[in-house]
């Protein structure tokens, strides 16, 4: 249950709770990773560029597209940071994913903000995601989609400079 939850959601959750198989729940949260996953949290981390409160990272190709999302998840925690937007390509699809624990922010407007007339998305306050489609783009088109992303990002969340630091000093 995440700070969106609705009353309804409670309710589900604590009558749902008591018929769950304990054990399968902690499998699935324990899940044992292949050594991918591993690589792109250290590439993710590597790439990671702090911009004011934000922090951006772009996974170049992921093997999975979820991997966008959790990435995101864990960078978001950061305490220097209130935004975290990462960004990776899965079959010629270039997946985004921004979560934010800004109380007056909305992740999804800044999402549809950032890929309008390119793709498509959406969210909600706290997290959203977006799709741009690459198939039909050359290599130097796609750096320059991939630059517009991040300027309309930083504008969104009010970071005029757009000289980043790296997350990890080298």
């Amino acid at each position: 249950l995440g700070r969106e939850s609705t009353n309804a959601d409670i309710a589900a959750y604590v009558a749902l709770y008591p018929l769950a198989n304990k054990r399968v729940l902690g499998r699935i949260q324990l899940e044992p990773e292949p050594i991918e996953y591993y690589r792109t949290l250290s590439l993710a981390l590597a790439h990671a560029t702090v911009y004011g409160r934000c922090v951006v990272s772009d996974l170049t190709e992921v093997d999975w597209p979820e991997a966008v999302a959790e990435v995101a998840d864990l960078l978001v925690r950061y305490e220097a940071v209130n935004s975290a937007l990462c960004y990776g390509v899965y079959r010629e699809t270039l997946h985004l994913s921004l979560r934010t624990r800004d109380s007056d922010a909305d992740a999804g407007r800044v999402m549809r903000r950032i890929v309008s007339r390119l793709g498509s998305g959406g969210g909600h306050d706290a997290m959203a995601g977006g799709q741009v489609p690459l198939q039909h783009l050359p290599a130097l088109d796609r750096k320059r989609v991939m630059l517009v992303i991040l300027r309309r990002f930083l504008r969104s969340v009010n970071v005029r400079k757009t000289e980043g630091r790296p997350l990890l000093a080298k």
